[in-house]
């Protein structure tokens, strides 16, 4: 299994405050932050660009596409996990993330303990 220093992020989340509190929170668990993007476009950019191991995706972005059609055009390329981060998640929104490489779901507001778990569940059934 891949340490925590070794698994590089990538967060998609329009709002500021967030992403950067987030980021920071993640780093003091061990995790490197590649980068933090606020747009779908953006995302699929710098996702094909820097390769991350997960990306953290919020669903709905201003501006822009939203977080499940930015996954969907970033693994039509490179097939990367998603965990997607959402006030909002519906049935609809879960069923059209199942066409993507979805590793779950955690609703706005959560704990950081939430993220760093269903990260380390991923990579540990990887590591198996």
């Amino acid at each position: 299994m891949k340490q925590k220093e070794e698994i590089k992020i990538l967060v998609v989340e329009d709002e500021l405050l967030n992403a950067a509190a987030l980021k920071q929170e993640l780093e003091v668990m061990g995790y490197k932050v590649f980068e933090i993007v606020t747009r779908g476009k953006t995302a699929i950019e710098k996702a094909l660009s820097l390769k991350p191991d997960i990306i953290l995706m919020d669903i709905y972005l201003a501006n822009d596409i939203n977080g499940i059609d930015a996954a969907r055009e970033i693994q039509k390329k490179f097939a990367v996990p998603v965990l997607y981060i959402s006030a909002y998640i519906d049935n609809d929104t879960i069923e059209k993330s199942r066409e993507t490489n979805s590793i779950g779901f955690i609703q706005k507001p959560f704990e950081i303990t939430e993220v760093d778990i269903k990260i380390k569940d991923y990579f540990l059934s990887r590591a198996s």
